[in-house]
């Protein structure tokens, strides 16, 4: 009996454990990228309303799959913006990011 209940204590204790999550933290002022009130149509799966609404809806999902995939044993939390940044006729960033805090 005691085997068993170590176990099962266990395996609830790791699966807390594991059970860390993405914490996205929007930056955007009020009316800019994922704050971007432009109505938009649902389209592809996305359920947005909004240019904003998609834009993070798409960012969560992205966060999911990289829960789903990864056993993270702490919270995350992305601090995020959606800005324009550097592209020309030859090349053109999608996105970027890098460690700001490391507790």
């Amino acid at each position: 009996m005691n085997k068993i209940f170590s176990f099962l204590f266990f395996s609830v204790f790791l699966t807390t454990l594991a059970q860390a999550d993405i914490i996205i933290d929007v930056r955007d002022a009020s009316t800019e990228g994922f704050n971007d009130r432009t109505i938009a149509s649902p389209v592809g799966g996305n359920p947005g309303t909004t240019i904003g609404a998609q834009r993070l809806a798409v960012f969560e999902r992205a966060a999911d799959i990289l829960e789903e995939k990864l056993d993270i044993p702490v919270d995350v939390r992305v601090r995020a913006e959606f800005n324009s940044l550097t592209c020309n006729a030859s090349y053109g960033t999608l996105g970027w990011a890098g460690p700001e805090d490391i507790e």
